[in-house]
């Protein structure tokens, strides 16, 4: 799946958006677009600041990446020319897109959701409830090295791709529910050798995370859901393909 990706994003450069117009639909529509994602979450973002620049010039650039969160309430959209249209509209024509990202609201709602986690992990803290360490290094962006040092002992498990893995789902997942892209809900299933496989992290991180997820949080709601999530361990490989041991632990 991971060439077919590759084979799309050259293609979305063949259209009507321009590095101008992302600009503009951004700084004219944020606003708009936070309203949006808190009534679809049921809770308020407490601040942010969002943003329109080129991500290719910034360190550590992924050619598949069209947004960044930076604590505590940074948010910045490429202006790179990598996307299918400002919005989702439902098209036929752009079938060929599903599981890809590449409308600009869509994008805009994903980074939101990374705020939001954020936002609600500092929350809890503060309440003193119990969240898994690898979900505060994952949403806070600290190293591995740089966590441990300041917070654990070189003893403890850390599972940062477990927990990114989650994250990264959860966002798609506010995505697809807010009806923002085009996501295809057939179930796959995994081998954990194909999941350890750097070629696929873009189809495990981003389109299969959001498929382990979705029954889960649909069943729990959102909020309840989290709370329960972010209080266990995140999955192992073994349990990201095999999903039926993850949740049976929760």
């Amino acid at each position: 799946m991971k060439s077919i990706i590759l084979i799309l994003l050259l293609l979305v450069t063949n259209n009507h958006v321009t590095k101008e117009g992302i600009a503009d639909y951004v700084n004219q529509n944020k606003d708009k677009i936070v309203k949006e994602f808190e009534t679809s979450i049921n809770d308020r973002i407490y601040s942010y600041n969002i943003i329109v620049d080129d991500l290719s010039l910034y360190q550590d650039y992924d050619s598949m990446e069209a947004g960044r969160f930076y604590p505590e309430n940074e948010i910045i959209i490429t202006d790179e020319l990598k996307y299918v249209n400002y919005e989702y509209h439902k098209n036929v024509t752009d079938l060929i897109y599903v599981n890809l990202n590449k409308y600009v609201k869509a994008v805009v709602i994903h980074e939101l959701m990374h705020l939001y986690l954020y936002q609600l992990i500092d929350d809890l803290l503060l309440d003193n409830y119990s969240i898994h360490y690898d979900y505060i290094a994952s949403v806070k962006n600290l190293g591995k090295h740089d966590y441990i040092d300041n917070n654990i002992s070189n003893n403890a498990s850390i599972n940062l791709y477990g927990a990114s893995f989650i994250e990264e789902g959860i966002c798609e997942y506010i995505v697809c529910k807010m009806k923002q892209s085009i996501c295809d809900n057939t179930k796959y299933k995994y081998s954990v050798d194909y999941i350890k496989q750097n070629q696929n992290t873009y189809e495990i991180k981003y389109i299969y995370s959001r498929m382990f997820l979705q029954d889960f949080l649909n069943q729990q709601g959102l909020k309840q859901g989290l709370l329960i999530i972010l209080s266990n361990a995140p999955p192992t490989y073994i349990e990201m393909a095999n999903p039926e041991l993850y949740y049976s632990r929760l």
